[in-house]
């Protein structure tokens, strides 16, 4: 089944020097933490009263590079640092020779597509400017994602080391703004979008729910590879403290906060086996019962039409998932020609939903897509068919659409199917 909640989101670095001065102390029960401001910092600090629960005092020292952090750990001067993703901690200890483990993954942040000058990326134009953080692995998430919606096309293989030399294709020539992670935010005056970092973008008073253009897609792997990390000095990630702490930031409390206080910019990473490989055998399950494919072959057995319906389990709040669910299936379409955002609360059935439609592929396939969530579950149907084209009537094409939505349970139409007639009228036709 093809997933539209992919690729996702993720961890993010700060930036920085030492605010204030604390040392790791010799006893067990103080816990020495090196911490970006947002929303590293903020976290351990909900978590300081928990932890004294337990019999631990949570020292927290709030850090504005992404260099000091790791040589304080690496020194003995702190416990851990928490502010970084995997792939650095990994680049770090490669080209400075630390010896820094992950302790435990504790959450991950999308990295989003913002408005500057323009406020949609159905507006960009030959020779717009975007901004993007300039250090190795945030520069390629920035391009990758710029790649995602059709705006460049990077060299084959680029991946996460790519960098604007990678660029193969630039069909608008917009120019890519490379400056610190810091600096991204301040231009978006200047620039007509800007690439952010998640905590940056907090920063900047962005909301990736609200603000966002788009984002990350969000599959296991991509949250696995970004997720922000308790680092430790290797042979300390087992000591009952850093145990201890780690335990406590992957709390309910803990979680609960994150997804409060963060609306969909933070979210927490759950690393427990058992439960990946539950919900992936329930994904199993769930795709044979409500998972239903239809399509048209032409004479030479090509699929010209296909109209595909499924659900999957995704409980919460269902304005925030549809939200997160509408940014995903954003990015399904090369170009977007037409797209409805989720509203800020639930219709009178009980869903949120989104619309997103555009061209598939360079063939000039189309896709139609209306996703939606109940608290329970997300819904999705997605129709791929020809273009218009001389051999096509448009307005028959369009029509079909009509009746999809219309006759889709879960799409909130509040009329019934009408006729051909009706339609070329543009008659509504009657309530349900």
């Amino acid at each position: 089944m093809k997933k539209l909640v992919a690729a996702v989101l993720t961890g993010v670095l700060v930036a920085g020097t030492l605010s204030t001065g604390v040392y790791a102390k010799d006893d067990d029960k103080t816990i020495t933490v090196a911490a970006s401001a947002t929303p590293h910092a903020e976290i351990l600090e909900e978590a300081k009263p928990l932890l004294e629960k337990e019999g631990y005092e949570l020292e927290v020292t709030v850090f504005d590079d992404y260099v000091r952090p790791n040589e304080v750990v690496e020194s003995g001067e702190f416990d851990a640092n928490y502010f970084q993703h995997i792939p650095y901690l990994d680049q770090f200890n490669e080209e400075k020779g630390t010896h820094l483990v992950n302790a435990g993954g504790i959450h991950y942040e999308p990295f989003g597509i913002y408005p500057g000058t323009k406020d949609s990326l159905d507006d960009l134009e030959d020779g717009d400017s975007i901004a993007v953080p300039n250090d190795t692995t945030n520069e390629a998430r920035a391009l990758l994602l710029l790649q995602d919606n059709g705006i460049i096309t990077l060299k084959e293989g680029a991946g996460l080391s790519a960098t604007v030399k990678d660029i193969e294709e630039n069909p608008h020539n917009v120019e890519i703004v490379e400056l610190e992670a810091a600096q991204v935010a301040r231009v978006t005056g200047e620039t007509a979008y800007v690439v952010l970092n998640g905590n940056y973008a907090l920063e900047a008073g962005f909301s990736v729910g609200k603000d966002a253009l788009a984002y990350e897609k969000s599959d296991s792997e991509a949250a696995k590879t970004y997720v922000n990390v308790i680092a430790v000095k290797e042979g300390n990630e087992e000591s009952e403290k850093i145990q201890a702490l780690v335990d406590v930031l992957k709390s309910d409390e803990i979680k609960d906060f994150i997804n409060e206080k963060y609306d969909g910019a933070v979210i927490p990473f759950d690393d427990s086996a058992d439960a990946a490989d539950s919900k992936e055998e329930t994904k199993d399950d769930a795709a044979e019962e409500n998972y239903y494919d239809y399509y048209y072959e032409d004479d030479n057995g090509n699929r010209t039409i296909e109209m595909k319906f499924y659900s999957e389990d995704d409980s919460g709040d269902a304005v925030q998932n549809a939200k997160e669910l509408f940014y995903s299936i954003s990015g399904e379409p090369s170009e977007v020609l037409y797209q409805v955002e989720p509203k800020d609360q639930v219709g009178a059935d009980g869903m949120a939903r989104g619309i997103v439609a555009g061209t598939y592929d360079d063939e000039g396939t189309c896709v139609y897509i209306v996703a939606a969530n109940d608290g329970q579950k997300d819904y999705i149907m997605e129709l791929y068919y020809p273009d218009s084209a001389p051999e096509y009537d448009y307005d028959d094409v369009n029509y079909i659409i009509d009746c999809v939505y219309r006759y889709c349970s879960f799409a909130g139409g509040t009329y019934k199917p009408r006729s051909h007639e009706l339609f070329m009228r543009d008659d509504m036709g009657e309530k349900k």
